[in-house]
């Protein structure tokens, strides 16, 4: 989590990179409607709306979770910001969770619950928390249950400790991708499979590309494989993935931008369950939910 204050520099860094790079394929780019309002996150307990995620059981609702300091729980809530259902985490801790991610492998559906601020970049090493995504109660309720996890990842980097607080995960292959927060210069991307069996008490994150793009603050991959979006604290960029492409050779391209509304710290997005629209919120108590539908062509 930074600092407000950087929203208006993040904003004019983000302009300043968006004139390099290769141009985009505007065959393969995505072009949004304006966003419009569609709900209010009316919990007081949702403080700190910091990762976000489609419900992939029922598409009425949405998964988020707040930013440091808080219990390892999650929120299910519909997309007018009424509170479903609160899931704690059992044999999680919640150190600085910044982003959230649902995805299907292998008929399966999941939760990906990333750990992994370091705003200081002095944690040894960050942690992935997996867990099956549970079927949302058919009424609301003030009760809080505990879901299992299936696996955590006791994550570490090659070039040392990084602040990071986008993650996503490819569901063809169950590889999670993580990109890092920086305000100035080139970041860097890393890939990290869930699946594959641990061998070690930490897995090291592999190396894929470098973006130049400031401030990531939230990533999300549409649920066809076939785009990623990662969020600024200003407006989001989009990168198309054309068929068979890897995706060191996407975030090596130049992505097309997406404008955001003005949040007051915007640092969650997800693709809705549909694999089109895009939801976004924001830091704070009783902040908009936000929907972004894909423009025809």
């Amino acid at each position: 989590m930074w600092n407000v204050r950087h929203l208006l520099l993040g904003i004019l860094t983000l302009s300043t990179s968006m004139v390099r790079g290769d141009a985009p394929d505007p065959a393969k780019s995505n072009t949004y409607r304006a966003a419009q309002k569609v709900g209010l996150l009316r919990s007081s307990s949702i403080r700190e709306s910091s990762g976000l995620a489609a419900c992939l059981a029922d598409r009425r609702f949405l998964w988020t979770h707040n930013d440091s300091g808080d219990k390892p729980r999650l929120f299910l809530i519909t997309q007018q910001g009424r509170l479903q259902q609160t899931y704690s985490i059992g044999g999680a801790r919640a150190v600085d969770w910044e982003d959230l991610c649902s995805f299907e492998y292998r008929n399966t559906r999941y939760l990906l619950i990333g750990d992994v601020g370091d705003n200081r970049k002095q944690r040894p090493f960050v942690s992935l928390y997996l867990l099956r995504e549970p079927n949302p109660p058919l009424t609301a309720s003030d009760r809080v249950t505990t879901l299992p996890l299936t696996k955590t990842i006791r994550l570490e980097y090659p070039n040392g400790a990084r602040d990071c607080e986008a993650i996503a995960v490819d569901a063809a292959t169950g590889t999670a991708y993580l990109v890092e927060k920086r305000l100035f210069g080139s970041v860097h991307v890393y890939a990290i499979p869930l699946f594959q069996p641990v061998t070690a008490k930490r897995q090291a994150a592999q190396v894929v590309t470098q973006v130049s793009l400031p401030l990531v603050t939230a990533m999300d991959i549409s649920p066809d494989g076939q785009t990623a979006i990662l969020l600024t604290y200003g407006d989001a960029v989009s990168f198309p993935r054309r068929p068979q492409q890897s995706w060191k050779e996407v975030f090596s391209r130049r992505g097309r931008q997406v404008q955001m509304p003005a949040r007051r710290q915007g640092e969650a997005i997800c693709f809705g369950a549909d694999g089109q629209s895009l939801y976004l919120t924001s830091e704070g108590t009783r902040q908009p939910i936000w929907k972004l539908e894909l423009a025809p062509k």
